[in-house]
């Protein structure tokens, strides 16, 4: 597990997997292939092992909450 101040995060960019979502029937659905954290000092952290890739998602939003960041606060890199 990657340590992280989850107010430090200011975007988050989200490399998704759509095809296995609509092989298994949840089109519209995705799972996480990686995820980096541009932190407020402009540094970036792969966050990538703080997420279960394995869990289907909706929206990028509930990525960030899965990672104990607020997504009202931060911007969405996709």
């Amino acid at each position: 597990m990657i340590n992280f101040n989850a107010f430090d995060v200011v975007s988050l960019s989200i490399e998704k997997d759509t095809e296995t979502a609509e092989h298994c029937g949840a089109g519209g659905m995705f799972q996480v292939i990686k995820v980096i954290a541009v932190m407020a000092d402009d540094n970036e952290i792969d966050i990538t092992e703080n997420i279960d890739q394995g869990k289907f998602y909706t929206k990028s939003e509930d990525v960030a909450v899965d990672l104990g960041i607020n997504p009202q606060n931060i911007v969405f890199e996709e």
